[in-house]
């Protein structure tokens, strides 16, 4: 970015924290929805119809040829 811009590079360093009374607040957790079983499902679902789809159109296709 340094050369894009053509100026010198830059390193800034924090030595210590500065104070200014900002700090994280923990988030209650519980309200998230945890619907991992129902994407897993889906997503395993959608990858057995497009197996299934693939199959049935590559022996369509190998049953015109013959």
């Amino acid at each position: 970015m340094a050369a894009l811009l053509k100026t010198e590079p830059t390193f800034i360093v924090a030595r210590e924290p500065t104070g200014d009374g900002i700090e994280a607040m923990p988030v209650d957790t519980s309200s998230i929805p945890n619907d991992h079983w129902g994407y897993a499902i889906t997503w395993f679902l959608l990858a057995a119809v497009w197996a299934v789809m693939t199959v049935a159109l590559v022996w369509r296709i190998r049953r015109q040829t013959a």
